[in-house]
């Protein structure tokens, strides 16, 4: 079974404390990885987060965790295309914690209560309504106003749905 968690180590170099991260890999099926390939998106892409860790811990109220640090190396500024919850049309999700918080859910200490943990803004989608969270744990949660759902256990059971079954679980409405 592969540790859903990320850890950080932390190494000494003269004065200068540097982070290097140990990167969690992520077990997509070939039709999420087609898509996700299609758009831009390589096993081994990593992007600096700086900007991203400076907007989410200057809003408060969230927490930017080691899980959601691996996402977003990995999946940061991403768009990815795929079919709309409903009907025939294109749609896409942006990974893109700047638009999570423009979106800023009223309801987010709400949210917290009912996932009984943290969350970290990491995207928009189905245009641009429904504003992705993921947990430390790497449970990817959606909301939008009083809505709020579970996208997936994992970040490849969500994209599974995001892109393929829309099996979203209602957890408030």
């Amino acid at each position: 079974m592969v540790e859903p968690y990320l850890y950080d180590k932390i190494y000494l170099k003269g004065e200068q404390v540097v982070r290097g991260v140990i990167m969690r890999s992520f077990y997509f099926s070939s039709p999420v990885r087609e898509l996700l390939y299609r758009d831009g998106w390589r096993p081994n892409r990593r992007i600096n987060i700086n900007h991203f860790e400076n907007i989410i811990s200057f809003d408060d109220g969230y927490v930017l965790d080691s899980f959601s640090r691996n996402f977003l190396c990995n999946f940061g500024n991403l768009e990815i295309h795929h079919d709309q919850y409903r009907g025939n049309g294109k749609d896409s999700s942006i990974f893109s914690p700047n638009l999570a918080l423009a979106n800023s859910p009223i309801m987010r200490e709400e949210y917290s209560e009912i996932t009984k943990s943290s969350l970290c803004p990491v995207g928009v989608g189905y245009s641009e309504h429904l504003t992705y969270f993921l947990s430390p744990k790497g449970q990817m949660f959606g909301g939008f106003e009083s809505y709020f759902c579970r996208i997936g256990t994992t970040v490849e059971d969500a994209f599974e749905n995001i892109f393929f079954r829309k099996d979203f679980q209602t957890l408030a409405d």
